[in-house]
């Protein structure tokens, strides 16, 4: 008996795609929302890109893969599956491509999903009135989990509800294994056939197929925004100055994405009259060399590498490059942590400050700003908790005078012999910046 053209789980998305087409078209708030997202989708460089990523996807599906006879007209659904949840999906986050590391993660993260999603929980499929009533739930209970895990930084309380969902996914993810499990043992002749085989491994050769586009595109957006930027900052300078720099960009950048990204970091803090824009460029393309030192008195300031790593896992950002812009002092920090995204007032924010000499560092702080008053009690509570895990990721014990300096608003002050903890707060106009400081001695 032939395959049937769509699942039962298939066909209960489908269901409920309509379902909630119709409901789009007789509310007319939500129809009047998706209208407006219609016409943002009728950017011309919006449709010009999902028209370039069609036809990139033709092509490589007729070269190499009907060619060689992996690829044949039965396979076009899973085509067009992958195409929509999945290219579609990378082109409208490939701004966040900043080096090679972003396609890593698709690479791996894309044949995790393959492999224990597309294949086998798809293979397998429930009755049609179980994917019916399972569906929805599971899509609820998504959509929740996505919401509480993007609040949970500025709001503990959904912790709680993010683990109980979490909870909820792995009792039923563990029902759905056991049972494709007992399946693939009881069925593994059907499962094992050429053209089952050919499906599994479709959406992994069209993700690898697909990189050089994606990679490409990539670098186009990166070059229009740095190029952008560069125009932009120095309009005000003599006109050769942004000209030597974009030269110098394209020359030494070249197609190297990382490279273009720490241009895009660092270019406004070029001085012309310190230096020609072509030395400077190539300057800050070149990756740092993190050399362990000996002169901290604190052992693990002498590891910057360990330590930016460390505290890059802390949840507010991860580091820019440990680069020395003048003098012999090096710097590297985090962009600014919102802790609350708001478009009516300026938004409570963290950040890490590094500062130090080429082989150790001198002072790690954690500043706080405090914009708006009313969400001070929140804010100070993310600080408190960024302190603990700072402290823990450095293996200091975080005294309790601290954390209750920290609890009271007050400052704080407590010296050792290879280290000092200080805890300040500077008023300046209306904002509040409270800073922890790790300062080592030398």
């Amino acid at each position: 008996m032939a395959n049937p053209i769509f699942s039962t789980r298939e066909i209960a998305a489908i269901f409920w795609l309509v379902v909630f087409f119709i409901y789009i078209l007789i509310n007319k708030e939500i129809r009047k929302s998706a209208y407006r997202v219609i016409i943002a989708l009728r950017n011309k460089y919006i449709v010009l890109a999902i028209l370039s990523l069609f036809v990139y996807t033709s092509l490589i599906t007729y070269f190499p893969l009907y060619v060689c006879g992996v690829w044949d007209g039965s396979m076009i659904k899973d085509t067009c599956i992958w195409f929509l949840f999945t290219a579609l999906s990378l082109l409208f986050n490939i701004n966040k491509a900043r080096d090679f590391t972003f396609f890593k993660r698709i690479i791996t993260g894309n044949i995790k999903v393959i492999i224990i999603v597309e294949f086998l929980f798809n293979f397998y499929t429930f009755p049609l009135v179980v994917e019916l009533i399972m569906l929805p739930i599971l899509t609820f209970l998504t959509v929740v989990q996505t919401y509480t895990e993007i609040h949970q930084q500025q709001e503990p309380k959904y912790k709680v509800t993010t683990s109980c969902i979490k909870t909820i996914f792995s009792l039923i993810g563990c029902g759905i294994f056991l049972y494709v499990i007992w399946m693939t043992v009881k069925d593994y002749g059907n499962l094992l056939t050429i053209y089952n085989i050919k499906i599994f491994l479709l959406p992994i050769a069209l993700t690898l197929l697909s990189i050089p586009y994606f990679y490409i595109v990539a670098l186009i957006i990166e070059y229009d925004s740095v190029l952008t930027s560069i125009k932009h900052i120095r309009r005000h300078d003599n006109p050769s100055v942004a000209k030597d720099m974009i030269k110098a960009t394209k020359r030494y950048a070249n197609i190297n994405l990382k490279a273009l990204s720490r241009i895009w970091k660092y270019h406004a803090l070029y001085e012309p009259a310190k230096g020609s824009a072509s030395g400077y460029i190539k300057k800050i393309v070149q990756k740092p060399q993190y050399a362990i030192g000996h002169t901290a008195r604190l052992l693990i300031f002498n590891d910057i590498k360990t330590v930016t790593k460390r505290l890059s896992k802390n949840g507010i950002g991860e580091f820019s490059d440990w680069n020395c812009f003048e003098g012999d002092e090096y710097s590297a920090i985090t962009d600014y942590f919102l802790l609350k995204n708001s478009s009516l007032y300026m938004p409570n924010n963290l950040a890490y400050y590094i500062t130090g000499k080429k082989n150790y560092i001198e002072k790690i702080e954690l500043a706080l700003n405090i914009n708006y008053q009313q969400d001070k009690e929140m804010a100070m509570a993310k600080f408190k908790d960024i302190i603990l895990s700072t402290c823990k990721s450095l293996s200091i014990n975080c005294p309790q005078d601290l954390v209750d300096a920290v609890d009271h608003l007050s400052e704080y002050c407590l010296k050792f012999d290879t280290y000092s903890l200080e805890l300040q707060c500077v008023p300046s106009g209306k904002v509040e910046t409270w800073t922890f400081s790790i300062i080592t001695q030398i």
